[in-house]
């Protein structure tokens, strides 16, 4: 089931979580070789920490003040992460505390936005506290239309 686009983690509010039945899980994960889901930020941030990361550029949409951003940088270098986040306020914020890190304004949810990116070999979505199971499979079934790598 998790073969092709390499990897995704993504954070999103327990009630959509609770939503995603095996039905709907397999339908939006297809196409993936491997799907880690946390509902709270300290558990997200916890597998930026400590998970493998594969070799290659690291995306982190829904990026907000860029936290998890800068850890994934600690990682494996500033060159080889990117944030996003649909909010300029946010993006600013997270330019201003973290200069060495590249932010930019983009709607993962809009068709087509993240095809404007270069290819990444790992993505965390953190689609925030209130996003709903549409916007979380809105967010997925765009993560997958990205160029396949390996």
């Amino acid at each position: 089931c998790f073969s092709g686009f390499p990897f995704v983690i993504f954070r999103s509010p327990s009630s959509a979580l609770q939503a995603m039945t095996p039905g709907n899980t397999s339908l939006c994960c297809r196409g993936f070789r491997r799907l880690i889901v946390c509902s709270r930020t300290r558990e997200y941030r916890q597998v930026a920490i400590h998970s493998e990361l594969p070799k290659g550029l690291i995306l982190e949409v829904g990026c907000h003040h860029g936290i998890t951003t800068a850890t994934l940088s600690h990682r494996v270098g500033s060159e080889l992460v990117q944030g996003v986040d649909r909010s300029a306020a946010a993006v600013q914020t997270a330019q201003g505390r973290f200069p060495g890190l590249r932010f930019s304004v983009l709607d993962a949810c809009a068709p087509g936005a993240l095809l404007s990116l270069p290819p990444f070999s790992a993505c965390f979505l953190d689609l925030g506290g209130d996003a709903k199971l549409s916007t979380v499979l809105q967010a997925i079934s765009e993560l997958q239309h990205l160029p396949r790598l390996e």
